[in-house]
């Protein structure tokens, strides 16, 4: 039997709680829940990946190896995006229709995400097409996102001015289920706790 798990960071304290606070007021403005269904605030580290689960150990390893030699960094979130051409929305059986936080890359992150995909991801089939162009967001709103409700949102979001800066201390791997993500394991980096 094979598991899928996405690879992620998860907010914590204080930003998680103000990003839930603006996927409450889209919900209530879009009628657009999954994100507070789902998910838990959290920037993808990785490509979606599928294992046996006789890959288990293997994959816990690497990832625990990876985090012995990781350390946390900041990484500044600002102000809103979006797309109406979510890629995996078919796949997926979901909308088009994305809003999210942006993210600004710095050297940091993109050496985490390069280091995820050569020693980890790149060894598995992915659920998703795999990530190509690394463009990383905290999603407030997608799936049960119609067309009206992006627009509306947008709307929304476009009043607020939003800034935040985040450590990124651990990589959690949350196993993909019909109708929730559960969180499987964190692995928190060297100076991550």
């Amino acid at each position: 039997m094979s598991k899928n798990y996405s690879i992620v960071y998860y907010l914590e304290g204080k930003s998680k709680d103000r990003i839930q606070e603006i996927q409450e007021k889209l919900f209530t403005i879009t009628g657009s829940r999954k994100c507070l269904d789902s998910w838990i605030p959290h920037l993808t580290l990785g490509s979606g990946i599928i294992i046996d689960e006789e890959q288990q150990e293997k994959l816990d390893e690497a990832f625990q190896k990876l985090a012995n030699i990781q350390e946390s960094f900041n990484v500044k979130l600002f102000n809103f995006g979006g797309t109406t051409e979510w890629k995996p929305a078919e796949a997926a059986k979901a909308t088009p229709y994305v809003l999210w936080i942006n993210v600004e890359v710095n050297e940091r992150l993109k050496k985490l995400f390069n280091l995820v995909a050569d020693a980890i991801t790149s060894k598995y089939d992915t659920f998703y097409p795999r990530i190509k162009e690394y463009i990383p967001h905290v999603t407030v709103a997608y799936s049960d996102l119609t067309k009206d409700g992006y627009e509306k949102g947008k709307k929304y979001l476009e009043t607020i001015n939003f800034e935040d800066e985040i450590r990124v201390s651990h990589i959690a791997l949350v196993e993909n289920f019909p109708d929730k993500d559960v969180e499987y394991k964190r692995f928190y980096f060297k100076s991550g706790i």
